[in-house]
């Protein structure tokens, strides 16, 4: 399941589709139990890391994840 969601977010992310991409795994990050999260967490961070810290989609990605772990 995760595989074939990162396939789609990855081709979200190619057509510059960020929120498309980042709601998709980060609605799959609520969805999976805590201790299988960490793969889903390397795909955000990698998208991060393409976008930059001061890109308004990464922002808004970085808010919606940190008020999910810290709720």
């Amino acid at each position: 399941n995760i595989k074939n969601n990162k396939k789609l977010s990855d081709y979200y992310f190619s057509n510059k589709q960020y929120d498309e991409a980042f709601t998709l795994i980060i609605d799959l990050f609520v969805k999976t139990k805590k201790e299988n999260r960490a793969e889903l967490k390397k795909i955000l961070i990698s998208y991060f890391n393409v976008l930059g810290d001061t890109h308004e989609k990464t922002i808004g990605a970085r808010r919606k994840l940190s008020s999910i772990i810290f709720s």
